[in-house]
């Protein structure tokens, strides 16, 4: 009863949007289709000359490879069928939760999903930057079963979190798996948050651009709601940080430091409770898991560079009004003047321009310094809104705390879903081509069953003009 907020959400954007579009949306096409399988868990990734998106299968993760219009190149194929033909593990059957992810440092390409026997973890990684060329493939087993497991980039290692007893982080030998050779992860683990069911941390992946400061290390990151303790005194609303000292010499040595505890603006993230899947509305009575226990997929590095800054941005689902209304909370958070020194959160927002539910968040930064939001919509306000998916997005130096973006459809849903998983994940990420375009995917409803939807869109740029001699008017 003593938790925070009492009342609204006083990180709501109240603000309207301070730009329309010149174009909605560049790309949107359908992904992979309905599987039989719920949820989805889509995820994409875009490199120099490909895209791929990975989904659920009835055995195991599905990957399709696409171009860079979103148009595929390459049949749909189970993971497992592609790492046992490369022969360089244990044959294992697929089950699934599969990331994709783009390694802009090393112009190469991760495929990763958790085996349904012994606890594995199978990540292949690609020879070049063609995905349709050769891949290494690799086998790294948990101490308990890897439940969603995130993957993400760093300079020296891959970092893999995990729902498992406790929650748990891998540090994958990023070197080694690029030359082809397996090396030695190394586990650790964290303690568990009170009163939630599910618990992970999410790794901070790199997403492309100039790399981290040399030395920096891997990290990552968790949200805690002061709702999931029984301390008045001396627990907030926060996000939590730790950083990976990872020894690639002697991997066994490595160390964990944190966590650091950023403040926030008060959330409450009790929808519908805590543990229950049942939650989001949508035309007809069944509701829908809110995910609110975690950062979503993918929590997004970017150094702006020079002497500018360090960014990392993230969000989650909140109850924006204490009535189980979801909306996404985001943030951005700032390192300035190198490593040695602290992040801090720049700037945070609560995003509901309507009575709608918004969850299911996707969050990513570009080289401008711009940020792109997409995320799944439904609900009954301004007529049946079935599930689909919507964006909005801020330019560098918009109004802080603020989405300036009109919010745009990328996808209307035509059905509800006729089951209470959805999900688990979308993921958004920029195009290393040209360092500013947003590439994602998430699941939409046409019918009763699933399909997902990939998309591309861009935030149009933005031009100066001289002051004139005799006003001074810009």
């Amino acid at each position: 009863p003593d938790a925070l907020p009492h009342g609204p959400d006083p990180a709501l954007q109240t603000a309207a949007p301070l730009h329309g579009f010149d174009r909605a949306v560049d790309i949107t096409v359908n992904g992979q289709g309905n599987t039989s399988v719920s949820p989805a868990d889509p995820c994409l990734s875009v490199g120099t000359t490909h895209v791929i998106q990975m989904i659920n299968g009835q055995s195991g993760g599905y990957f399709r490879i696409y171009d860079k219009n979103l148009a595929s190149v390459g049949a749909q194929t189970y993971l497992d069928n592609f790492v046992n033909a490369i022969g360089s593990i244990s044959s294992y059957s697929g089950l699934g939760d599969p990331i994709v992810l783009w390694d802009d440092l090393a112009q190469r390409w991760l495929m990763t999903e958790f085996s349904s026997s012994g606890n594995r973890m199978i990540v292949a990684v690609s020879t070049t930057a063609n995905p349709t060329g050769s891949w290494y493939a690799y086998s790294y087993t948990a101490t308990n079963f890897p439940d969603y497991p995130k993957y993400a980039v760093w300079s020296d290692c891959y970092v893999v979190t995990t729902n498992e007893n406790t929650p748990a982080i891998y540090a994958l030998p990023r070197a080694n798996m690029l030359a082809g050779t397996a090396g030695t992860a190394v586990r650790f683990s964290i303690s568990s948050q009170q009163s939630i069911g599910f618990q992970a941390a999410t790794p901070v992946h790199f997403g492309g651009g100039t790399a981290p400061p040399a030395g920096a290390p891997a990290m990552f990151m968790r949200m805690a709601d002061d709702l999931w303790t029984t301390s008045v005194t001396t627990d907030v609303d926060r996000l939590e940080l730790w950083k990976i000292n990872y020894n690639a010499a002697t991997p066994a040595s490595s160390t964990i430091t944190g966590p650091t505890s950023l403040p926030t603006v008060e959330f409450n993230s009790s929808l519908c409770g805590y543990t229950t899947l049942n939650c989001i509305n949508q035309p007809g009575s069944q509701t829908m898991d809110p995910i609110r226990e975690v950062l979503m997929n993918r929590v997004c590095y970017r150094n702006l560079g020079g002497p500018g800054y360090e960014a990392i941005v993230c969000s989650h689902a909140v109850d924006v009004d204490n009535t189980d209304r979801a909306a996404m909370r985001w943030y951005e958070l700032h390192r300035t003047g190198g490593i040695a020194n602290a992040w801090s959160i720049y700037q945070q927002g609560t995003y509901s321009p309507d009575a709608n539910d918004r969850w299911m968040g996707s969050i990513a930064i570009n080289n401008n310094g711009d940020i792109g939001l997409s995320y799944n919509i439904a609900g009954t306000t301004g007529g049946n809104v079935y599930p689909g998916i919507r964006y909005t997005g801020r330019y560098k130096d918009d109004p802080l705390n603020q989405m300036t973006f009109a919010e745009t459809s990328i996808v209307a849903g035509s059905a509800s879903n006729s089951g209470n998983r959805y999900g688990d994940y979308g993921s958004l990420d920029v195009d290393p081509s040209d360092g500013t375009s947003f590439y994602g995917t998430a699941m939409y409803n046409p019918a009763a069953a699933w399909s997902t939807r990939m998309f591309k869109f861009s935030f149009p740029a933005t031009a100066c003009t001289a002051p004139t001699a005799s006003t001074g008017v810009v």
